[in-house]
């Protein structure tokens, strides 16, 4: 699932054969080069719109045309994850929902939405906590709230999806408030 682990290589994502879906997106090269343009702007703004349209554009990955498509099953397990984030997930769980074994569970997964189970998991978790970020709840917090009981290790994987630590982006939000 390397394609789903971060943001700062967008082109990652256009290029693994068979991960991501394209049809129905003639314009991911375009919108993956104008974050990429953000990111490269120092301002505050830019890396925080770049931060909010990563999110989007990675969730949109997961929703391809063709996830309508997939089995109730799957579409229950994903709606079940939806609004599960927090929960401690395995994939014995989820297949369960699914009817599947863990591993039959993963692949169709992947086939029907463009990305491991646990790959939209994290994502999930990245896009809520990103959310928090604006309020004043202490990022320990945050970290627990979105399931991780280990704050340094959400803040690990936080960079890694947004390039940027929990920690900076609650700074440039509080700035910009201000």
């Amino acid at each position: 699932a390397k394609a789903c682990e971060g943001i700062e290589d967008l082109s990652v994502l256009l290029v693994q054969p068979g991960f991501v879906r394209l049809d129905g997106y003639d314009n991911v090269a375009e919108r993956a080069d104008h974050l990429e343009k953000l990111g490269a702007n120092p301002d505050l703004e830019s890396r925080l719109n770049q931060i909010i349209g990563a999110t989007a554009f990675i969730k949109g990955l997961f929703d391809t045309p063709g996830s309508q498509d997939a089995p109730e099953g799957l579409r229950r397990v994903k709606a079940y994850m939806d609004s599960h984030y927090a929960d401690q997930l395995t994939l014995e769980q989820l297949g369960s929902i699914a009817g599947l074994s863990p591993k039959r569970f993963s692949e169709r997964f992947a086939q029907a939405f463009g990305c491991r189970p646990l790959a939209y998991l994290i994502s999930a978790r990245v896009e809520h906590a990103t959310e928090l970020l604006a309020t004043d709840m202490l990022v320990k917090d945050i970290a627990r709230t979105v399931g991780y009981d280990d704050q340094f290790y959400f803040s690990r994987i936080y960079k890694k999806y947004c390039g940027r630590s929990p920690e900076a982006v609650r700074r440039e939000l509080h700035a910009k408030r201000r």
